[in-house]
């Protein structure tokens, strides 16, 4: 068999021929190449310029709309290849036909919205007006009513729990209590030496206060 023809730099199709890569087990010349998508390709001369071979096998390069399958234009979607740019024109139509007509989206719903924030720490939607009714809108610790609103103040309503994975629900709590149980670390020793601290310096009498003492040994420090 004679010398190979050199095709080097040579196009077929997707593919453009880098250099030799050796022969095959029947003598013929390989040569690597680079594809249209990047990636690298080996394939034997003649298959190369018979045209039966155009590119590394990776399906088309565009979508349908003839958008291109860049690397920030492209996402797998159970196996297949997915166009980023008509996924968002797609939501977009939806997304104004919706507003158009009036309609909201069963997903996009305050009370959706609420539950799926909800199930971040552990409850539901359900659970946590159960619980609201029986602690009759009260903060679980301090007592006063709590309230719902979107805007942060001391009395919003917070859904406490255990920090552990997944969340375990405890009470409602108003958005002060959950602060300085937090601040607190939730360790029951310092928020009992606390309490002692400013019972200490609530007494009326000098006398009164002498018969308290907070010290770091008291919370465990």
């Amino acid at each position: 068999m004679g010398k190979a023809k050199d095709i080097t730099g040579q196009v077929f199709g997707e593919l453009t021929v880098i250099k030799r890569a050796g022969t095959d087990k029947h003598g013929q010349a390989k040569w690597e190449c680079i594809c249209s998508c990047g990636s690298i390709y080996i394939g034997v001369g003649a298959v190369l310029r018979s045209g039966n071979t155009k590119s590394c096998g990776h399906g088309p390069t565009h979508c349908p709309q003839g958008h291109e399958y860049a690397k920030d234009n492209l996402r797998m979607y159970k196996g297949a290849r997915v166009c980023r740019a008509c996924s968002l024109s797609r939501s977009k139509a939806v997304y104004e036909r919706n507003k158009k007509e009036g309609v909201v989206p069963p997903s996009h719903t305050p009370e959706a919205k609420k539950d799926a924030s909800l199930k971040t720490l552990g409850w539901t939607l359900d659970l946590f007006n159960k619980v609201l009714v029986e602690q009759s809108s009260k903060c679980a610790i301090c007592g006063k009513e709590v309230n719902l609103s979107k805007i942060q103040n001391g009395s919003r309503a917070c859904a406490d729990h255990i920090h552990t994975d997944p969340p375990i629900p405890r009470s409602i709590l108003c958005s002060n209590c959950n602060t300085v149980i937090g601040h607190a670390q939730e360790n029951p020793r310092i928020l009992r030496a606390a309490a002692s601290y400013i019972e200490k310096f609530s007494l009326e009498t000098p006398a009164e206060a002498t018969k308290l003492t907070v010290s770091a040994k008291t919370v465990g420090m």
